[in-house]
């Protein structure tokens, strides 16, 4: 076998060895998230047990599929450098954006289920789970903020399309509307917990909606806002 069968069975080997990690680590996140909750409603110490256990399985799967993921990445101009030489004004951006993206959807999503498991719980839990929303809070709010920056930057098109009139005027509703509905957010989470549970369904509702607008948002940038 020559030098390119082997470089492409390496880059092959990296990348099935790496999609094993981020799979196990979103499906274990749930079942961490159960272990802990079962913990806290029925205080047996196995279920904590179970959880301490695991959490160290998530820790290290964690590690492993950002290790192999940056060796991967690196394997693009190893093995390709001919390719990547003529693309890699393009390819690279792109790839410190998809890493970014990924980090700050992770975020989002576990503000999403926060808010969620405020509607779930009472008292104590809720006042933690309340306290975890609050500190995601300023994790989405940066990612919104740093995707937002980014998207422009590695696409002369969508940069052109947020920046020339009249598409301009068309899209700004969407960072003021995000705005607001962060803010409302904010505000329905210092409202909670309270000995009515009254509000506790607005954290949540603002949140998904926050995130309609977004992939809304996302739509814009990627077909034209009217016909050539």
């Amino acid at each position: 076998m020559d030098t390119l069968i082997l470089s492409r069975i390496q880059f092959g080997a990296n990348i099935s060895f790496h999609i094993l990690f981020p799979t196990i680590t979103i499906a274990l996140g749930w079942v961490l998230l159960f272990f802990k909750l079962r913990f806290n409603a029925t205080g047996d110490g196995k279920w904590m047990e179970a959880y301490r256990f695991w959490v160290k399985i998530f820790a290290l799967s964690f590690a492993m599929g950002v290790v192999s993921g940056i060796t991967m990445s690196f394997q693009f101009g190893t093995n390709w450098p001919g390719f990547m030489e003529t693309v890699g004004n393009i390819a690279g951006p792109l790839l410190a954006y998809e890493v970014m993206t990924a980090v700050f959807l992770t975020v989002a999503y576990s503000f999403i289920g926060a808010c969620w498991l405020i509607l779930k719980t009472e008292y104590t839990l809720q006042a933690k789970v309340v306290d975890w929303a609050k500190g995601g809070i300023w994790g989405l709010v940066l990612g919104l903020g740093a995707v937002s920056l980014a998207t422009p930057l590695v696409s002369p098109r969508i940069f052109d399309k947020w920046f020339t009139f009249p598409e301009i005027v068309l899209l700004a509703p969407m960072p003021l509307l995000s705005a607001l509905l962060v803010w409302m957010l904010w505000r329905s989470l210092q409202r909670l917990p309270n000995a009515t549970d009254k509000g506790a369904r607005a954290p949540f509702l603002y949140a998904i909606s926050l995130f309609i607008l977004a992939f809304g948002g996302a739509r814009l940038f990627v077909l034209p806002l009217r016909s050539s």
